[in-house]
């Protein structure tokens, strides 16, 4: 595959441009650099073809340039030429878990050029030269369906697209097994065993007919000894049913004391509520008392209240008289005030007639020496003349 392409850093667009102009370049600017890659978030970035070809996911383009609008139904995608012969690495992190009817294997993707598949392969036994074919699978997961109650062991490895095998995971197997299906297991055992079977071979160990041990270990379980005579003892069946009579009469006489006991507990109980009792009475009469002697002290209180309320009531009777005969006073007052006003307007009323006269007396008197001014003068004439 030829070199990659440098792809040149992008300028700043030149300061003398319109603002519009301006930050459209930019925006268109930013845009590239973040699908390059150089900005943003790195998952951002566009994939080349060149990736796509390295990884194995595309082949060369068979026209140069690629025409991406052309209405040919062949996008032009080619065969790769350059055959990698490289060996695949070894598969990563293999797990195989077992399940109830399968086995589930894992393992790491594998991230080298032109990875092709990965085959699995397994066996019965750790035996790697022995192991077949389980099957193949394009990812890192597979599910191999062998049923409950199996172990397997399992080897993986890569293949290129130029079916180039890779080596195994490991020499050794990778073991896991599936767990048993319980409803195989199931229908085996239905029917295998009878009723009747179960019910005979029991008889055999209980009736007497069986072995020393068995009637040993059942006697001294009864409490009896391990050899009778059944013409003297009686049967197994009726010795058995004596000691669980034994038995019951045990209960009962269990059941009687049990009783007693349950009866004093009851009496002793009684006793206790009783004095109980009896303290909260004495308790509740004291509470009482000292309730009686709290209504005496409300009702002293009421009394004292009620006496203030009366002497307030006559200091409010005679502050209502003391506030009635200062509103008379005031009427009195306001009345002298006007009479007294009235007088003053009146003897103005004369100051001014006297002023009046006053002037007047003045006038008079004017033309009164006036008057005499002129005859005075009238006089000096009449003397001249004579």
């Amino acid at each position: 595959m030829t070199r990659p392409t440098k792809v040149p850093g992008i300028p700043k667009p030149p300061s003398k441009l319109d603002p519009e102009t301006k930050r459209y370049l930019e925006a268109l600017a930013e845009a590239v650099e973040i699908r390059l890659g150089r900005k943003g978030d790195p998952v951002d970035r566009a994939v080349t073809l060149r990736e796509l070809i390295s990884s194995g996911l595309a082949k060369r383009l068979v026209s140069n340039p690629y025409d991406p609008n052309s209405s040919s139904t062949d996008p032009g995608f080619g065969p790769d030429t350059n055959v990698s012969t490289g060996v695949p690495t070894a598969p990563t992190n293999f797990t195989a878990n077992g399940a109830y009817s399968q086995v589930n294997l894992f393992w790491d993707i594998p991230t080298y050029g032109n990875h092709g598949k990965t085959e699995i392969w397994s066996h019965t036994s750790d035996v790697l030269g022995d192991a077949t074919l389980a099957g193949v699978a394009s990812g890192g997961v597979y599910i191999d369906p062998v049923g409950g109650g199996v172990t397997r062991y399992y080897w993986v490895r890569h293949v290129t697209t130029s079916d180039v095998n890779g080596p195994y995971n490991s020499s050794a197997g990778t073991v896991a097994t599936t767990a048993t299906d319980t409803a195989a297991i199931l229908a085996e055992l239905s029917g295998s065993i009878s009723v009747s079977q179960l019910t005979s071979s029991l008889a055999g160990q209980i009736d007497g007919s069986g072995s020393a041990v068995d009637i040993s270990n059942l006697e001294a379980f009864v409490g009896f000894v391990s050899s009778y005579d059944p013409s003297v003892d009686g049967s197994l069946l009726g010795r058995i049913g004596g000691v669980e009579t034994t038995a019951s009469g045990l209960v009962t006489t269990y059941g009687s004391t049990t009783s007693a006991a349950d009866s004093a507990s009851a009496a002793s109980t009684s006793a206790a509520s009783s004095v109980a009792a009896k303290v909260a009475a004495l308790a509740a009469e004291a509470g009482a008392e000292a309730a009686e002697t709290d209504a005496i002290a409300a009702k002293v209180a009421a009394l004292s209240a009620q006496t203030g309320a009366e002497t307030a009531e006559s200091n409010a009777e005679t502050a209502k008289t003391s506030a009635e005969t200062a509103q008379s006073g005031a009427e009195t007052a306001q009345t002298a005030a006007s009479t007294s006003a009235t007088g003053a307007a009146g003897s103005a009323s004369s100051a001014t007639n006297s002023q009046t006269a006053a002037a007047n007396s003045a006038t008079a008197a004017g033309s009164s020496a006036t008057a005499a001014a002129t005859s005075e003068s009238n006089a000096s004439t009449y003397a001249t003349n004579a």
